[in-house]
């Protein structure tokens, strides 16, 4: 039977079923192709309308893929193990990313490629880096009086400081303040204290960061007024400040603290290690002889207290009976002394014997009078006495002034002995006072 429905190498059925493998060496043109196992093509595949994949369709060695059109991917796209495209519209890139036009988030945010960047909304960062020169609505401050060491200080405008030109600091160690008038430099230190004793300012020395010394300024008692404060002093020799002295708000001095001293005290030194302490004077040791008038010719003794460094002669209407003179000689504890040494530094004092008198001044006869005042003070050593004095004679109006030296030669001064030289007393007073300590 002859084949009349085949045509050239073309099957044309419009109704016929293949079951099994059909070879064909030419084109195959059908209408619809329904395959209901594998469709397996060798060569080149040509859609020129849609394609319909109703399961998966799977793409084995594809170097490129060409869309003219929409692509879209319902769970996302993975290329390679660095870019992730998630189905929420978010990117993961692990490596750069290079655009070479705009890149813009939403509506708020473009990046140029030139590096510029454009925000709508608030930028927030840690740290700005940048010369600042093309920042808008950044306020400028001006420095009134600039220059090199000065503090800057407020000026009371706004952007606006002040160089302060009598202020500064040299940049190491010093701050000086230099009032430009007569005013002296004033530090200030401002505090609302309700208590006595309360800090109000403080002044400290450091070295290598311990405080080694300190001045503090405390309120007073009178917490009522305000009108009454304390300075305290202290210091730290041995690494624990203490105070050492201060000075109440009634210009009393306290050591160690509040301890003022009684009435008549005074600051006794105790060395050159230790501080001062209060300390109640000596009483000066007295001794008068008011016996007048003076007669004959007797010795007047004076013997000097213990650490006696002062003994001062009054002598009042003093007249001799003859040509003697008034007269003073040193002792020791070996007695009173007939030979020592005496340097004088006026020939109107008695200096070719061991003593001391009134030489040409003999105040004789009982209308012949005259006063004196002589001292004697201690030098450092106690064989040594500095000695002054003046004498008036009343009828002659004479006065000299002498000035001299005792040299006991290695003994201790014990005694001063007034008397008559040559003659006796006919009227006269003498009153002695001696100091120690």
């Amino acid at each position: 039977m002859a084949l009349t429905k085949i045509t050239g190498q073309v099957i044309n059925d419009t109704t016929g079923l293949v079951v099994g493998v059909t070879t064909v060496g030419g084109g195959l043109s059908a209408t619809d192709g329904f395959f209901s196992g594998i469709v397996t093509a060798v060569g080149d595949a040509s859609f020129s309308g849609n394609v319909s994949v109703g399961g998966t369709l799977t793409y084995e060695d594809v170097t490129n893929i060409d869309a003219v059109g929409l692509v879209t991917a319902r769970n996302g796209i993975v290329v390679g193990s660095g870019i992730t495209l998630s189905k929420d519209g978010d990117i993961f890139a692990t490596g750069i990313t290079t655009i070479s036009e705009n890149l813009k988030v939403g509506t708020g945010v473009t990046i140029s490629p030139d590096g510029d960047g454009f925000f709508t909304g608030v930028v927030t960062a840690t740290t700005f880096k940048g010369d600042g020169s093309q920042l808008s609505n950044v306020t400028s401050t001006t420095i009134n009086n600039n220059a090199d060491n000065r503090l800057i200080t407020g000026s009371g405008t706004a952007n606006t400081l002040e160089g302060e030109a009598t202020l500064t600091y040299n940049g190491t160690d010093t701050f000086e303040l230099q009032p430009a008038s007569a005013t002296p430099a004033i530090f200030v230190g401002d505090s609302n204290r309700t208590g006595a004793g309360q800090g109000l300012a403080q002044y400290r020395g450091n070295w290598n960061g311990t405080t080694v010394a300190r001045m503090t300024f405390d309120a007073g008692d009178d917490t009522t007024n305000k009108d009454d404060g304390i300075i305290r002093f202290d210091t730290a020799p041995s690494g624990s400040l203490s105070e050492r002295f201060r000075i109440g708000s009634a210009g009393q001095l306290g050591i160690a603290g509040a301890n003022y001293g009684t009435s008549g005290q005074v600051l006794q030194s105790q060395g050159s290690s230790s501080a001062p302490q209060w300390a109640t004077p000596s009483t000066p040791i007295t001794t008068s002889v008011n016996a007048g008038p003076l007669s004959g010719a007797t010795n007047y003794d004076f013997t000097l207290p213990s650490n006696c460094y002062k003994v001062e002669f009054v002598g009042h209407n003093i007249s001799t009976s003859g040509s003697g003179t008034p007269s003073f000689r040193a002792g020791t504890s070996g007695g009173i002394l007939s030979s020592g040494q005496y340097t004088f530094t006026d020939s109107a004092w008695h200096s070719s014997r061991n003593q001391i008198d009134f030489a040409d001044e003999n105040m004789n006869g009982g209308g012949d009078t005259g006063d004196f005042i002589v001292s004697f003070y201690s030098s450092s050593s106690s064989d040594m006495w500095i000695f002054e004095g003046k004498a008036v004679r009343r009828t002659q109006g004479s006065i000299i002034h002498v000035l001299g030296m005792l040299d006991l030669g290695g003994a201790a001064l014990t005694t001063l002995r007034f008397y008559p030289e040559g003659t006796g007393f006919d009227t006269g007073r003498i009153r002695w006072t001696g100091y120690s300590y």
